[in-house]
């Protein structure tokens, strides 16, 4: 058996040393054995920005009074089958964000097919994915 498990550090952990710990529980919620201390971590507090980015194609469009969409960049406008196309989208908070967003994006021709497409959970707290 085989099980990965993506534990996000929330943004306002502080630095220092933690302990990474397995547990595992019945339906029940009872340990079937003691918490294994698997590894010590370091949380590194990056110095943070608060200044923006140069941003190739500037926007400014609110999307529900938490977040405004700055704009993006993209690497090139002309991709090839087999191609990546890269592309980073710049928002920016305006408070906490309250839950999670689904962010979509997609590569349509003239007909609205989707040739490509990238879909992701971003941002929040509530609803944050625990375990696996």
């Amino acid at each position: 058996m085989r099980s990965q498990h993506y534990l996000p550090v929330p943004a306002e952990a502080s630095a220092g040393r933690r302990q990474l710990q397995l547990a595992v529980v019945d339906q029940e919620g009872m340990p079937l054995a003691a918490a294994i201390n698997l590894s010590e971590l370091e949380i590194e507090v990056p110095e943070r920005r608060m200044t923006l980015p140069t941003i190739e194609n500037p926007m400014e469009i609110n999307l529900g009074d938490e977040v405004v969409f700055l704009g993006y960049d993209l690497r090139t406008t002309v991709v090839k089958p087999g191609d990546t196309l890269r592309l980073t989208l710049y928002c920016q908070a305006r408070r906490e964000i309250a839950g999670w967003y689904k962010v979509f994006t997609h590569l349509l021709d003239d007909r609205e097919r989707i040739w490509a497409q990238k879909d992701s959970r971003r941002w929040g707290e509530r609803g944050r994915r625990r375990g696996g």
